[in-house]
């Protein structure tokens, strides 16, 4: 009965999820298909590879974040965890369901007031209930109850206590439940307690739960957690976690570990997730990370995915480039230019060399104009760019 409410409770932390998602995606979205992989552009000097804090055991608290993440409340139904992913048949039959569809619609009518304000005690009663369905369709009541006014105070005492309850499902609503009632500091110890959790579930979800108290740099306890994220052995956790990470400041600690993951060979998805939270257009890039985006650009491969991360890579060179780092990067957009066939990367790489401007850049895009390489819209492109920036 449990497993009926594991997608139940989608809401603030669903939004959290998909503007990380967004970030990370954004710029890839304007690309051409990239089905064909280009010539291999000669290797570039991207400096030494840190020594990996993974590779020397290094982890801390693995923290989860809203995998399912909570309802959010614009449609007539909530379908919190169950949407369209839990057969029709599961759903009509839970009683977790049914009794989360009950509360819900009976808290959120303006009809009756009183009638909302008893269903509301019902529900923090429950959350003191012997009955484990009680229990987590309560959690997930809570969870969608965050712009609603109610006793806060007794229902939080309640969830932080559930934090620690021996049934995994029951843990797993009370920490997406939490940030929903308040957001104290002192939730994040609570939260990071679970880091260790024998769950898988609980560890995915915990990313986003968490960034939700850092909403603009990873530091402090959640370094820990997060380097344990980074290692866990499940791609899907790791990729929680990149995924929250993507429009983060990284402290020094994660860094590291985020840019080990993109310069794994083997996990090949991890390290396109790595790379495209490197690339994410809000990040303030170091050497390291812009060493990183110039080796992905530079290695050759037929793989889509591959392909998506190495425009990614190259768009976020407009912006965030260290300046000792921009004659190395004009180097490898002018290689982009004369070693590959891909109308796409250069588009991309002629936005950059705009960025960067000079007498350098202008020379480029005038020999790349006139070469056989460029084709109709993208030699206009460079033309218009070149001529443009003479006449800064």
């Amino acid at each position: 009965m449990i497993g009926r409410l594991r997608r139940l409770g989608r809401g603030s932390l669903m939004i959290a999820s998909l503007v990380a998602c967004v970030v990370l995606f954004v710029a890839v979205r304007s690309r051409q298909p990239a089905h064909d992989s280009h010539p291999p552009l000669r290797s570039i000097d991207a400096g030494p590879k840190a020594a990996s804090p993974l590779a020397a055991g290094g982890t801390g608290a693995r923290l989860p974040g809203r995998t399912a993440t909570q309802a959010g409340l614009a449609s007539t139904e909530h379908e919190p965890g169950f949407s369209a992913r839990t057969k029709e048949e599961d759903r009509s039959t839970s009683v977790s369901y049914q009794l989360y569809q009950h509360w819900i619609k009976l808290i959120l009518q303006e009809q009756d007031a009183a009638q909302s304000r008893e269903e509301l005690e019902r529900v923090i009663d429950a959350l003191s209930s012997d009955s484990l369905d009680d229990v987590c369709a309560a959690l997930c009541v809570i969870g969608d109850l965050e712009g609603k006014s109610y006793d806060r105070s007794r229902a939080k005492g309640r969830v932080t206590e559930l934090l620690r309850s021996p049934d995994a499902d029951v843990r797993y609503f009370a920490a997406r439940a939490l940030p929903a009632i308040d957001r104290m500091s002192g939730d994040v110890d609570q939260l990071v307690a679970l880091s260790d959790d024998p769950s898988e579930q609980i560890r995915e979800c915990l990313p986003a739960v968490l960034r939700l108290y850092a909403p603009e740099r990873v530091d402090g306890l959640l370094v820990g957690a997060f380097r344990r994220l980074l290692s866990d052995k499940n791609p899907k956790i790791v990729q929680a976690a990149l995924a929250q990470l993507a429009s983060a400041s990284l402290s020094p600690e994660i860094e590291d570990c985020v840019v080990e993951i993109a310069r794994d060979p083997v996990n090949r998805d991890s390290a396109i997730s790595a790379i495209l939270a490197i690339s994410a257009p809000t990040r303030a890039r170091s050497e390291r990370l812009v060493s990183v985006l110039l080796e992905t650009i530079c290695e050759p491969s037929s793989d889509v995915a591959w392909a998506d991360a190495q425009l990614a890579a190259v768009k976020a060179l407009r912006s965030g480039v260290p300046g000792t780092m921009i004659p190395t990067v004009v180097s490898v957009m002018q290689r982009i230019l004369s070693e590959t066939r891909l109308s796409y990367l250069h588009s991309a790489a002629i936005e950059v060399l705009g960025g960067f401007g000079g007498e350098e850049a202008v020379r480029i895009l005038r020999t790349f104009a006139a070469s056989t390489a460029a084709d109709g819209p993208v030699r206009e492109q460079a033309v218009r760019l070149a001529d443009r920036l003479e006449h800064r």
